[in-house]
């Protein structure tokens, strides 16, 4: 899934790669990189809000996953 991801978000489908990181989030999750690839997705999506709690669930499994586009 993660793969699918990172494909759909080079294609320019964050939409998409956002459904694919969020079924890596269920699978797996207490992975920080997953959660901050969910992120990454849904702010190229416009998604900020989404974009913000994924970032968050980020750096609550492990926090040297700070905001890296987006602050409080």
């Amino acid at each position: 899934w993660s793969a699918r991801g990172q494909s759909l978000l080079a294609l320019s489908r964050p939409g998409e790669a956002a459904e694919a990181f969020a079924r890596c989030c269920e699978l797996a999750p207490h992975s920080a990189i997953h959660w901050f690839n969910l992120g990454e997705a849904e702010l190229a999506d416009d998604q900020y809000g989404a974009a913000r709690d994924a970032y968050e669930a980020a750096m609550r499994r492990d926090a040297s996953f700070g905001f890296p586009r987006i602050g409080r």
